[in-house]
């Protein structure tokens, strides 16, 4: 709002205008601003490196990375309101899981051993056993159960099972991706008055829990 310039003589002229603009300013609708976390965040999702950043982290999680793909995915596409962005991003994140799933299974069963970090040996056992007595419900056990994903493409390696098995057994895990995805991307847009200012504390304290949540994991199959 403009300072005001009071002539002499006219103070109650310029009172009752600076009452008047008081009031409309009043009346009018309060607009939310966006945190700086959400405009960071936001500018993100529409880049190219928001995509490369959820395409690689879920590849790489279906090889060793310990973190789970839909991580970053929840926090882009909340962001990007009712955009196609949102289902590009989701789509990108399920195939590169895909691709990570299956670049696993295909060095675990050409001989190469790849690392399978924050995993018991009561994981592997799990998803051996699944994988060889009910190969097309193993993956979709894998949504609830906590093991990781590249657990289950390391065995499927290890047992030696064919593309065609792997690629039709992956299914349920793709399906998750795409569920959690959308249900993001839907929830961010009807809470986006909300999430605006406050995504940085939202973000932080997801962080702060997830190390929680994965050490409950561990414990519960060791």
């Amino acid at each position: 709002m403009n300072p005001f310039t009071v002539e002499t003589g006219h103070a109650e002229e310029a009172a009752a205008a600076a009452f008047e603009t008081i009031d409309t300013l009043i009346e009018a609708p309060a607009t939310q601003r966006p945190g700086r976390a959400w405009i960071r965040v936001r500018r993100m999702a529409f880049a190219a490196a928001g995509l490369a950043l959820v395409t690689a982290w879920a590849f790489a999680e279906g090889i060793f990375w310990p973190l789970i793909a839909e991580m970053p995915l929840l926090l882009l596409v909340c962001t990007v309101g009712r955009s196609w962005r949102g289902p590009l991003l989701i789509a990108g994140s399920a195939l590169a899981s895909a691709l990570g799933i299956l670049t696993t299974w295909w060095l675990v069963s050409h001989g190469v051993d790849t690392p399978t970090p924050l995993t018991t040996a009561r994981m592997q056992e799990t998803a051996m056993y699944e994988l060889a007595t009910d190969p097309s419900n193993a993956f979709a056990h894998q949504m609830f159960n906590g093991i990781p994903v590249k657990v289950y493409a390391h065995s499927a390696g290890e047992l030696g099972m064919d593309l065609h098995d792997v690629a039709s057994s992956m299914l349920p895990r793709l399906a998750r991706i795409g569920i959690v995805g959308c249900i993001g991307w839907v929830a961010g847009g009807l809470l986006s008055r909300y999430l605006k200012p406050c995504l940085g504390a939202v973000q932080a304290v997801c962080l702060t829990l997830f190390p929680l949540a994965l050490g409950l994991v561990i414990w519960w199959w060791s």
